[in-house]
């Protein structure tokens, strides 16, 4: 029999399944394996698992309420005079060193009066704890104060 060419052969059927295997193994050839000793050792490969991170829930939309960060730059005696920085609000991603404070402003902003609560969800990279802000704000149209003891103060 040669490598590569078809050959056919009867197969009793009546035999036993011995009879038909040890036929079989008649009819194919022996594998040729190759010396272990002789083959090169393939480079060491290394794999990780990766858990994909767990679904978060579906968080409200912040609307009234925008985040500003100060530009970096400030000088310290702008800072000591209580001054404002610039600041812009493009930034959601802030990168922190370990013991690092970053401070970060809160804008509201609204058309009608009432009180508005929301809750301002942060993370850290790596870990899926959501860490919550409580904002409460009350936004009201100016008034003059009726009581006659403050208008009228002595």
């Amino acid at each position: 029999m040669h490598v590569g060419v078809l050959s056919t052969g009867e197969l009793s059927i009546a035999g036993t399944i011995k009879k038909m295997c040890e036929s079989a193994k008649a009819m194919v050839p022996e594998p040729i394996w190759p010396d272990p000793d002789k083959e090169p050792l393939p480079p060491p490969v290394t794999h990780s698992i990766v858990k994909p991170p767990p679904n978060r829930k579906e968080r409200p939309a912040v609307t009234l309420y925008s985040i500003w960060t100060p530009k970096d730059g400030q000088t310290e005696e702008e800072a000591a005079a209580g001054a404002l920085p610039e600041m812009v609000n493009t930034s959601s991603r802030w990168i922190l060193q370990s013991k690092e404070t970053k401070k970060l402003y809160v804008k509201f902003f609204s058309k009608n009066i009432g009180n508005f609560d929301q809750v301002l969800q942060f993370e850290v990279v790596g870990s899926f704890k959501p860490f919550n802000v409580s904002l409460n704000t009350v936004c009201e149209f100016p008034t003059i104060n009726s009581n006659y003891k403050n208008v009228f103060m002595a």
